[in-house]
């Protein structure tokens, strides 16, 4: 906690410096000691200045808040550049004052090294302040939009909320496509996740594939396994992905085919969205919140799936 506290103090240290100059550059440079020494006054210079410590304060602290040290790290580099400067002009120059000196140790320097510590030690992707309800508020946005019971996500929020973001960083792994085609990533997602699962998991998938713009004639028929009929890109990234999770022996076969017509990145698109496919109701099943399998409902349509 203290860790993360440092890290805002100094982003709201430079915060304040930029919002100081851009909203009164001149005051700024009146009342700073040791500035005056440093030339006449120059208000777009000024204001550049300002706009760099704003911007930096602002992505320092958004990436303690999340826990993110890239962000940290992008945010305290330009104010480090900035400290390293003023350390080269004490060391070979001098202050311009004692004013001057602590102004710059206590005002430039110091802030820029404590924060650069502390930022190791913020916990990676766990959120701050207020994130735990934020979860839980993005959960509900997600379960209205879907009408999906999304219990889990709420446990999960309560038990370990930076594990989840974590978790919900790995699911990014499915928007990598590669050289493969949409209905070749749909069937691989629909066939990976009909093969995992048969329940609310199953419905949820169908319901994200088709507002990606699958047909639901095609849908349908990779669900009632009539795939002499549809998409034969669709059919054949529902098949890998169900030999994948199967072990059996037609899986070279298949990976070989959409070598052959889309590349080897294309194999890799789909490997992810299986993986991702069948993350969630793992996770539910090994947090008790499995359920039994479902008809599912294909724009209207209601058809019947038998459990794997």
């Amino acid at each position: 906690m203290f860790s993360r506290l440092t890290v805002y103090a100094c982003a709201l240290i430079l915060i304040a410096l930029g919002l100081a100059m851009l909203l009164d550059g001149a005051l700024w440079y009146a009342l700073t000691p040791g500035v005056i020494a440093t030339g006449p006054y120059n208000p777009h210079f000024v204001a550049d200045i300002g706009f760099a410590f704003l911007a930096s304060g602002m992505v320092l602290g958004i990436g303690a808040w999340m826990g993110h040290r890239a962000l940290m790290l992008a945010g305290i580099s330009w104010p480090a550049l900035h400290a390293g400067l003023h350390v080269f002009g004490l060391v070979t120059m001098g202050p311009a004052s004692t004013a001057a000196l602590w102004a710059e140790l206590l005002g430039v320097i110091a802030p820029v090294i404590a924060a650069g510590i502390a930022l190791f030690r913020v916990p990676a992707f766990s959120p701050g302040f207020g994130g735990r309800t934020l979860q839980h508020r993005l959960t509900e946005q997600f379960e209205r939009q879907w009408s999906y019971d999304a219990s889990y996500l709420h446990e999960i929020s309560e038990m370990a909320p930076d594990t989840l973001v974590r978790f919900q960083t790995f699911q990014g792994l499915a928007a990598y496509q590669g050289a493969a085609p949409s209905l070749l990533l749909a069937g691989a997602t629909l066939g990976a996740m009909l093969e995992e699962d048969c329940g609310p998991c199953a419905q949820l998938t169908v319901d994200m594939v088709l507002a990606r713009g699958v047909s639901p004639s095609v849908v349908r028929a990779l669900i009632d396994g009539d795939h002499e009929n549809t998409e034969p890109s669709a059919v054949l990234g529902f098949r890998f992905a169900q030999a994948l999770m199967q072990g059996n022996e037609a899986l070279p076969e298949l990976r070989h085919a959409i070598t052959r017509q889309y590349g080897k990145s294309a194999v890799l698109a789909a490997a992810y969205a299986v993986l991702v496919a069948r993350s969630y109701p793992l996770l539910k099943r090994a947090l008790g919140h499995g359920q039994a399998c479902l008809r599912l409902s294909v724009d209207g349509e209601t058809l019947n799936v038998k459990p794997s």
